[in-house]
């Protein structure tokens, strides 16, 4: 069982209003997937900040296995 943590909410599969698609919000999310389980947090950091200011950066974190998954989601700034 894996879960998504969203920057307002909590349920993935109902993202918090005006999370996708609102043009009055200062922030994307843009999810990033297919991130090798050994690639360190700092080369995360450093690939998402060429493409744009990054607010905030989660990653899925499987309770049940206690390992992360190998996507996440970047909020960037818009």
């Amino acid at each position: 069982m894996s879960k998504t943590m969203y920057m307002t909410g909590d349920n993935p599969e109902d993202p918090p209003e005006g999370l996708l698609g609102d043009p009055e919000r200062e922030a994307r999310t843009v999810y990033v997937g297919n991130i090798s389980p050994d690639t360190v947090y700092e080369r995360i950091k450093e690939v998402l900040n060429e493409v744009g200011t990054v607010v905030s950066f989660k990653m899925v974190f499987d309770k049940e296995l206690h390992i992360l998954k190998t996507y996440g989601f970047a909020e960037y700034k818009v």
